[in-house]
């Protein structure tokens, strides 16, 4: 609500909330204004005392751990999942919001699971190419997932398909830390 509001409005209200904040930001810049107010009202500090803060705060080391399963296991996950959410009402709910007048919002955003099913609803596909046109949409994103995490050679890969149960999982993960310490 507050990108609505005036210059005038904005800057009275980070007169009550934070006067010292209003001194340091020129009065025409109604970004600046909004974000000291909503630090302000969010976290309960000023914007000032954010910016006294030591710019290296303490230094940490980040490990990133990826979990992967081979590919044909995760395409089974997929499958079964949206199997799952067909059973659960995809369908009802999709049908639902086309009828409320969503149809075009759906296929603009391009909403996975949604956009594959418009076509059956418009008599184009059947329901079974639907579903397989669902599917196919996810294993492609998810491929394209893996593709572009792979790409970050600093992540620690653990196959998930290598280990039995969630302990030796947590060893391997245990083990990670350990070494990259």
């Amino acid at each position: 609500y507050l990108k609505k509001q005036s210059k005038d409005f904005l800057c009275e209200e980070l007169r009550k909330i934070d006067p010292q904040a209003l001194k340091s930001i020129y009065p025409n810049d109604k970004l600046r204004i909004i974000r000291a107010i909503e630090i302000k009202k969010g976290t309960g500090k000023s914007i000032s005392e954010f910016k006294k803060l030591p710019s290296n705060p303490l230094e940490c080391k980040i490990i990133k751990i990826g979990l992967i399963k081979e590919r044909n296991l995760i395409y089974q996950n997929i499958n079964s999942r949206v199997d799952e959410m067909i059973k659960n009402g995809l369908l009802e709910e999709i049908s639902d919001l086309i009828k409320r007048g969503y149809k075009e919002t759906l296929r603009i955003k391009k909403i996975m699971g949604y956009t594959e099913f418009i076509p059956y609803f418009d008599g184009t596909y059947n329901l079974n190419e639907a579903i397989e046109l669902f599917k196919k949409h996810t294993r492609n994103y998810a491929k394209r997932q893996i593709t572009w995490f792979k790409k970050d050679f600093k992540i620690n890969w653990i196959n998930l398909s290598h280990f039995e149960g969630t302990s030796l999982i947590i060893k391997e993960i245990k083990r990670i830390i350990e070494e990259n310490i």
